[in-house]
């Protein structure tokens, strides 16, 4: 089947993934019996030419679909991911082609990561943790300005963030997503930041300025983390996960949290797979967060979260 991948102003992971470029207004076309075709805007034409190469490079000057036409035949079923295509673009792809949404299986496709994948987020995961470590064990004297010291420190390396920092202090912790505030930092304080390092992302989490009840509630979600990689070579998607996180809180006398014990990470900060109870991704091949966490609504939250990879025999942090 053929496939149709768009990337506009934003980037499109499932587009990078395919074709290997990462340019704007640009339509990745790929068939089994064509030869695989970027058509781009007439502005980057010969950027595209010095950097794609898993086919050949083609112009657009006014409307793409004609392009488009000129390579997929009428009869031809086109596969499309369907949450990055516009909904005019769509209807005009509907009119000319066989659509289907491929975006599942695409998602899937990239959610297995290659070697060269994993040592870019593993060299990711480590310069964050860094950079949260040096911020969190000396902060500024409010959530804003300690959040603005990390990612100065982040551009000093020559990165870019994965994401605008959760830097959330007293009672802000108990909010999941809190977003940095200018009052006087207080107990404890929750940062959760990553960096984002030739496409690929980093989500860590770490807490500090932590008081003696809230140091103990910090290792029990450290001991439901490690019980969880320990028990991953025996899990195979991301449902049983979650329902054996579940037995974990209540064996630490916790109370769940309102959101999944973690997420894919890759290209895209959250992907497949899912952790949630719902979940019927596959864990094998996938690298996650694992993020237990508690809330205290009014008091405080803490959240303690890592990187791992899983080859299907064993979990190991990146």
């Amino acid at each position: 089947m053929n496939t149709l991948l768009y990337r506009g102003e934003k980037f499109n992971a499932n587009f990078f993934h395919n074709a290997g470029v990462d340019i704007d207004h640009s339509f990745f076309l790929a068939s089994p019996t064509h030869v695989n075709t970027l058509l781009v805007p007439e502005m980057n034409y010969e950027y595209a030419k010095s950097k794609f190469k898993k086919g050949e490079v083609k112009f657009y000057s006014r409307k793409a679909i004609d392009e488009i036409k000129s390579v997929f035949k009428k009869s031809e079923q086109v596969g499309l991911d369907y949450p990055s295509i516009s909904a005019s673009m769509f209807l005009k792809l509907k009119k000319e082609f066989k659509t289907k949404d491929v975006s599942e299986e695409l998602n899937s496709m990239r959610a297995v990561k290659k070697p060269a994948e994993i040592s870019t987020m593993k060299k990711a995961a480590a310069l964050t943790r860094k950079l949260i470590l040096n911020s969190g064990n000396d902060p500024a004297q409010t959530d804003e300005k300690t959040a603005n010291q990390f990612l100065l420190s982040l551009f000093k390396e020559g990165v870019s963030p994965a994401f605008s920092p959760i830097v959330a202090s007293g009672v802000n912790s108990s909010f999941p997503h809190s977003i940095p505030t200018p009052k006087k930092m207080q107990s404890p304080l929750l940062f959760d930041a990553g960096v984002r390092l030739n496409y690929f992302n980093a989500d860590i989490t770490r807490c500090f300025r932590l008081s003696k009840e809230q140091k103990r509630i910090y290792e029990k979600l450290q001991n439901i983390f490690h019980s969880i990689l320990d028990e991953v070579q025996n899990l195979r998607t991301g449902r049983e996960l979650a329902l054996f996180t579940k037995k974990l809180y209540i064996r630490e006398n916790l109370p769940h949290p309102p959101h999944s014990v973690g997420h894919g990470v890759g290209l895209e900060v959250h992907e497949k797979p899912s952790l949630s109870i719902h979940s019927k991704d596959i864990l094998k091949g996938a690298v996650f967060t694992l993020e237990p966490s508690v809330y205290f609504p009014g008091k405080f939250g803490l959240r303690y979260e890592d990187m791992v990879y899983f080859d299907g025999k064993k979990a190991k942090v990146l």
